[in-house]
């Protein structure tokens, strides 16, 4: 059994690890907007399918709305869509470095906005994490002067942070329905935003 989710765990690396180059490919033939939304109708259109064929579809009630759009908004089309932008400026290993700082915004967002507590343990994990991101990241090797660049880094920047926004929502927020049924209706909003 351990196996088995080894290999899971292999194949979600192998899958994220990847996406940032392919994308990267793909703005080169699709603009970022134009990208984001195919991306979208793809992965509206496959959980739609997956909810019905797992028995899992669901109408959403006007309970379900907060946690359809704030996650639908925050999560799927902004972020999506800055993250095409953002990589478009960017190369694809330093665009998923910036992303993946989204964990790293959860903490003082969670703290400041929404009164969580915080101990020792959590603002330690936050200062190593900022140090991580600095060593692999690597500000000593930007080009200060390319606009263009720091714009795409901003904007990374920018999408990591409605990501970790959603993170909270989903935290903070009462789920009536499970999220597999829920998703459908979110990327539905994140996909007609465009």
């Amino acid at each position: 059994m351990k196996k088995n989710y080894l290999f899971l765990l292999v194949i979600v690396i192998l899958i994220w690890g990847m996406s940032w180059p392919m994308n990267k490919i793909g703005l080169q033939y699709m603009s970022p907007l134009l990208f984001a939304a195919s991306r979208l109708v793809i992965a509206t259109l496959s959980m739609f399918l997956i909810v019905m064929f797992t028995k899992n579809f669901i109408w959403p009630t006007r309970q379900d709305l907060p946690i359809i759009f704030s996650i639908g908004l925050l999560q799927m089309g902004i972020f999506v869509l800055l993250i095409n932008i953002g990589l478009h400026f960017v190369e694809a290993g330093r665009s998923s470095i910036l992303v993946y700082t989204t964990p790293i915004w959860v903490t003082p967002i969670a703290i400041f906005v929404f009164k969580e507590k915080a101990g020792l343990l959590k603002w330690l994990g936050f200062m190593l994490g900022i140090a991580g991101i600095i060593v692999l990241f690597g500000p000593w090797g930007i080009h200060w002067n390319d606009h263009m660049a720091l714009l795409g880094n901003g904007i990374l920047l920018l999408a990591a942070l409605c990501w970790a926004i959603a993170i909270l929502c989903a935290r903070h927020m009462t789920w009536h329905h499970s999220p597999l049924a829920i998703v459908p209706w979110q990327l539905s909003v994140a996909l007609f935003r465009f």
